[in-house]
């Protein structure tokens, strides 16, 4: 991807991670099932992380390895900001700041690696065929 499409996939990319985080916030504080939420929160970033890692590994440029870390990032952010947020709301914790978890930013790198990995190897094996 070079010059026009790399722009376009961001702004896509970004309307697509707003997109997916917008409505994981609406099912999580809607839903009142546990389960469910907890279903939705990581099953539909995972799957977003999973997707977006495996595009800008098969398409992206020099520089689509970033795709990882900015993955990472908006995995960790959603996370806090619905188990996280929820909790501080309840307890009354504004007093103090409250950051995520170092160990929530490892379920994210994984699936975004993973995704990365396979698009890498799938855009290798179609481009020597």
């Amino acid at each position: 991807m070079t010059g026009r499409s790399t722009r376009g996939a961001a702004v896509y990319t970004l309307i697509y991670f707003i997109a997916i985080i917008g409505i994981t916030l609406y099912l999580f504080f809607c839903v009142n099932d546990g389960f469910a939420a907890t279903i939705y929160v990581f099953g539909m970033i995972a799957v977003a992380n999973f997707l977006i890692s495996c595009y800008y590994g098969k398409y992206g440029s020099k520089l689509s390895w970033l795709i990882v870390p900015v993955c990472m990032i908006a995995g960790a952010a959603s996370i806090y900001v619905t188990f996280d947020l929820s909790n501080i709301i309840s307890n009354g914790g504004w007093n103090a700041w409250n950051t995520p978890e170092p160990g929530s930013f490892i379920y994210p790198a994984a699936v975004s690696v993973l995704g990365y990995v396979i698009g890498k190897f799938r855009g290798e094996s179609s481009t020597t065929a």
